[in-house]
């Protein structure tokens, strides 16, 4: 994935299959040195093919700023995955979900998950599912972790 700076303080990434864009600014709180900002994601593959932009859904992530000018934001936490209703069942939540793991520095939490879409989240390979105070989480990892093979 490539990152993007875009004009009015907008930015995201893309490949050449979806494209993450946007960074609009949510009004959350959120910690120090952090943002929550929505996307758009588009359909890039499609948008080479055919010349016509496709936004097939939303996301809304916790962004870490850049310590310097000319910096990349970096993708903390996915908040919230929405594909446009009548794209479901295409395989963008699946390709979303991909673009953002190939954008992220280190793993991605995954906050807040419904409890009717675990199965979809452990299908793209989330893993340590668990419930916190009534609120389902997981993370989205880099590299998966390996368990120590046992001694001999």
């Amino acid at each position: 994935m490539k990152y993007y700076n875009l004009p009015l303080d907008c930015f995201g990434w893309a490949n050449q299959d979806i494209g993450i864009f946007g960074g609009w600014r949510h009004p959350t709180l959120h910690p120090p040195g952090k943002l929550v900002c929505n996307f758009g994601i588009f359909d890039t593959k499609s948008k080479l093919e055919t010349g016509i932009d496709l936004q097939v859904g939303k996301v809304r992530m916790l962004i870490k700023l850049p310590t310097e000018d000319g910096g990349e934001c970096e993708i903390e936490s996915l908040i919230e995955l929405e594909i446009n209703k009548e794209l479901r069942k295409n395989g963008y939540g699946r390709r979303a979900v991909a673009a953002i793991h190939a954008a992220a520095k280190q793993d991605v939490k995954i906050v807040d998950i419904k409890k009717s879409k675990v199965p979809f989240w452990k299908k793209v390979g989330v893993e340590d599912i668990q419930t916190e105070r009534s609120h389902i989480h997981g993370w989205l990892r880099k590299e998966p972790e390996l368990t120590p093979a046992p001694a001999i």
